[in-house]
C-alpha cells in the first residue's frame, strides 16, 4: 500500500507568493519530480502535458491571491478617504488684491497694496485687517497675512492671502464682517485642503 501524500498548492495564510505564468512550470517541476521519486513508478514522469496542467493550476492560484489581496486593498483606501472627508470641514476666509512696485531700478520704493483707488503700506493694511476682526487677528497675523498677500503679488499679478480657517459659518460671518469695514477689498470663502 502506498503512503496517501497530499500536496497544499496554497500558501500559510497571511502570505503572498507572487506567482506568474511563465515560471509556474519552473516552479512545479520540483514537486512532481518528488512525486515520481516517492512512489518510484517509472510511468509517472513529469511529462510536458504535465507541466502545462501544473502551469494551468497555477495561472488559477494567481488569480485567487489577487483575489485574497483586494479587500486589503479596498480596506486602505476606505481609511484613506475617510482621513480626507474629515480635513474639508476647514473653511478659509481669502482676500485677494494687486500690489503697486516700482521699477526694478526703483528697488528703495516700498511695495504698496492696492484697494480700489487708494494705496496702503504693508504696515497700514495689516493695522485695517486688525481693525476690521480685533477678535479673531492678532497684530501678528495680520502681519502675515499681509506679507502673504504681497509675497504672492510678486509671484503673480493679484496676491492671495489665508486671513481666518475655521467653520464654513464663522468664515462666512467674517467675510461679511471684512467686507462691510473694507468694501474695496475682494474677500472670497474656499475649503483649505
Amino acid at each position: 500500500m502506498e503512503p496517501a501524500m497530499s500536496l497544499r498548492l496554497a500558501p500559510p495564510r497571511g502570505e503572498l507568493p507572487v506567482a506568474r505564468a511563465h515560471h509556474a512550470a519552473s516552479v512545479l517541476r520540483p514537486l512532481l519530480e518528488d512525486i515520481a521519486h516517492v512512489r518510484h513508478d517509472a510511468a509517472i514522469r513529469p511529462s510536458h502535458a504535465a507541466l502545462t496542467v501544473a502551469a494551468s493550476a497555477g495561472a488559477r492560484f494567481r488569480s485567487k491571491v489577487r483575489r485574497c489581496a483586494a479587500p486589503a486593498l479596498k480596506r486602505v483606501v476606505k481609511e484613506n478617504t475617510k482621513t480626507k472627508m474629515a480635513t474639508t470641514n476647514l473653511w478659509g476666509v481669502v482676500i485677494c488684491a494687486p500690489i503697486s512696485k516700482g521699477r526694478w531700478w526703483q528697488f528703495w520704493k516700498p511695495v504698496l497694496i492696492r484697494m480700489g483707488l487708494r494705496t496702503f503700506s504693508v504696515q497700514k493694511f495689516a493695522e485695517m485687517l486688525k481693525e476690521a476682526l480685533p477678535d479673531i487677528l492678532s497684530p501678528e497675523k495680520a502681519q502675515r497675512a499681509a506679507g502673504e498677500l504681497v509675497e504672492t503679488a510678486l509671484v503673480g499679478e493679484i496676491g492671495r492671502a489665508v486671513v481666518f480657517g475655521d467653520s464654513r459659518d464663522k468664515a462666512y460671518r467674517c467675510r461679511d464682517r471684512l467686507q462691510a469695514m473694507l468694501p474695496d477689498l475682494e474677500v472670497l470663502v474656499e475649503p483649505l485642503p
